[in-house]
């Protein structure tokens, strides 16, 4: 059984909370470049020595929503995974739930999206043994999805998925400390296909997409399908 918090670490915990909430706040209003001790000082009500009780710096908070951010995600994709699962979904019906899971998850909370995957924040540079292995388990869904549907023969792949080239090859078996086909083929097409479907959501988030092709959802439901055939993944 946890152990009960005592009052001043539930009134520290909120403390935190409330900082990181005033800091999403803060770049929705002004961007990323407006984020400051001074400026979430001010809001709250927080001197900046105060500040610095909770977090050793901006860097040290800013991280810490980056965490924050890919734990959400993470999340959003393991639900919907799940519920798939559960539902008695096909594979490639749960990486079409996941990718659009992925896609509402942006829309839902698109500074959230913006801090992981859009412009850097000047001056700062995440911490990679904190942050890589919250990035990491976003693909962790789809990577188990598409082995189970590889070694289950449901997912037959294209030949030029199954060719990879010898110095992406290479690079996997390092990587992946593995010569297994299936979780090497799983990860090449989760590479292949998230860049164009990252790429859409980016688009659609910036306004970007909309003038093109109108409807997005229609289109992104179309155009998750069309990758998963250009792999060779049956969607009939």
């Amino acid at each position: 059984m946890p152990e009960k918090k005592t009052r001043r670490e539930q009134m520290t915990e909120a403390t935190y909370q409330e900082i990181k909430e005033i800091a999403f706040e803060v770049m929705r209003e002004k961007g990323t470049h407006g984020l400051s001790v001074r400026e979430i000082g001010r809001r709250i009500g927080m001197s900046a020595s105060a500040f610095y009780h909770y977090f050793p710096s901006l860097d040290d908070l800013i991280t810490a929503l980056i965490v924050d951010s890919f734990k959400d995600l993470a999340d959003a994709i393991t639900i919907a995974k799940r519920d798939s699962v559960a539902a008695k979904k096909s594979y490639v019906e749960q990486l079409h739930a996941i990718a659009h899971a992925f896609r509402r998850w942006g829309l839902d909370h698109t500074v959230k999206f913006q801090l992981i995957y859009g412009t850097p924040i000047s001056g700062y540079a995440a911490p990679p043994e904190i942050t890589v292995p919250y990035v990491q388990q976003i693909g962790v869904p789809v990577i188990e999805t598409l082995i189970e549907a590889i070694e289950s023969d449901e997912i037959c792949t294209a030949d030029e998925i199954k060719n990879i080239p010898s110095p992406i090859l290479e690079h996997y078996n390092i990587r992946l400390n593995t010569d297994k086909k299936s979780v090497i083929q799983a990860n090449h097409i989760l590479n292949v296909i998230w860049q164009s479907v990252f790429g859409l959501v980016m688009l659609e988030i910036n306004n970007h997409l909309q003038p093109g092709v109108g409807d997005t959802a229609t289109f992104f439901d179309y155009h998750v399908r069309l990758q998963l055939s250009l792999v060779g993944i049956d969607v009939s």
